[in-house]
């Protein structure tokens, strides 16, 4: 059973480590083609498309794993500060520590990142119904900030 998991997880990371490199490759292609990269928003969508294939009841920390890089790599470009290396609650405290962003939007990201990392850290466990909730939470917050960059311009 755990080597099946661990054969399924080393799969999924595989799978995304070459999704990472493509899209590198294709945005470093765009630029000398002079095509417009995707958008923040689009990119983030399109990460939470294979973070959607692996809602499943064996899989719930690979999910939470998955689902945290991708917001963490959205934030990362969104509010323009590198999220590596930084614990979900660094990143808060820096978005709050910004009075411009939304507290709501922050407040969504802080429930987020709660689940996932009691999830990734102390082996809760969410049932299928509960990850696809935090995905489609995910993707409203992501919605939603977009929405108010817009505005904001």
């Amino acid at each position: 059973m755990f080597a099946a998991l661990a054969i399924f997880s080393l799969l999924v990371l595989t799978f995304i480590a070459i999704k990472v490199l493509s899209f590198r490759k294709k945005k470093k292609n765009a630029q000398h083609t002079g095509l417009k990269p995707l958008s923040n928003v689009r990119v983030f969508l399109r990460d939470l498309k294979g973070v959607r294939a692996v809602i499943s009841a064996n899989s719930c920390q690979i999910f939470c794993e998955l689902l945290s890089a991708s917001l963490k790599k959205y934030i990362s470009s969104v509010y323009e500060f590198s999220t590596d290396g930084m614990t979900s609650d660094e990143i808060i405290d820096r978005l709050m520590s910004d009075p411009q962003n939304d507290w709501t939007e922050i407040g969504f990201l802080a429930e987020i990142f709660k689940i996932t990392d009691s999830v990734r850290f102390s082996g809760r466990q969410l049932s299928v119904n509960q990850q696809r909730g935090l995905y489609k939470k995910s993707c409203r917050i992501v919605r939603h900030i977009e929405k108010n960059k817009q505005t904001k311009v």
